[in-house]
């Protein structure tokens, strides 16, 4: 329990740290991207060559690059707003599963499901929270490359938690890059930019739930969803 507090506490340092520092970047980015951006509309109006307007173009496109970046690197630490509904976690989970079936099969994906079979439900924003375990799935499915690969999802429930557990046995991560693994714009793959994690800890520590990561190199990773349970 003591470890699990640290971790929580580490995790929300990191979430809080991370929007300040995005917060003052937007702030101090946006306005020289205003400027470019009046500039060349100014630049534009007076007549521009051929050549002269495609360099114009490709400014415009690395402007806007700029602050979509900027827009999703807000969007995945700022503090979400939640719509909760009561969801049983046994459908969200299948629902999940569902969406991600497609990516399961085209990579020859063995699966183990353990659900439970009574309901579990918990107050949740169904859409958010949906995305925050889809995430880890598609995480877990794009981790794995191999003849075996086997995708584990189960749903677990004692007097004290409420677990969902998602289990790859894929390429696993350093031990060095677990300590960066919720940071923005950390990634272990070779595409996207690391702000998926990102988002899924947001999401998830909004419904006042913890996550945990144990992975081991060439072995694989298992993320924990735990919901601490109220007794009395």
């Amino acid at each position: 329990m003591r470890l699990q507090a640290e971790q929580t506490k580490l995790q929300l340092e990191k979430l809080e740290a991370t929007y300040r520092l995005v917060r003052t970047l937007a702030h101090e980015i946006r306005n020289p991207l205003t400027n470019i951006g009046l500039s060349i509309d100014g630049l534009s109006e007076k007549g521009l060559d051929e050549t002269q307007t495609q360099f114009v173009e490709i400014i415009k496109r690395g402007s806007k690059r700029i602050n979509d970046i900027i827009s999703e690197l807000l969007q995945s630490s700022k503090a979400i707003e939640i719509k909760p509904e009561l969801v049983d976690l046994n459908e969200l989970i299948r629902e999940v599963l569902s969406i991600a079936q497609d990516r399961i099969e085209l990579k020859n994906i063995r699966t183990r499901i353990s659900l439970l079979d009574f309901p579990v439900v918990k107050k949740l924003d169904r859409e958010k929270f949906k995305i925050a375990v889809l995430n880890l799935v598609v995480n877990a499915i794009e981790a794995m490359d191999k003849q075996e690969s086997m995708l584990s999802v189960s749903l677990s429930r004692n007097v004290d938690q409420t677990v969902i557990q998602v289990k790859d046995n894929g390429a696993g991560i350093k031990e060095e890059e677990l300590k960066k693994l919720f940071e923005p714009y950390f990634t272990t793959k070779k595409t996207g930019m690391g702000l998926g994690l990102v988002s899924t800890l947001n999401i998830i520590k909004s419904h006042e739930a913890m996550i945990e990561v144990d992975s081991k190199e060439g072995l694989g990773t298992t993320f924990k969803v735990i919901f601490e349970e109220e007794n009395g």
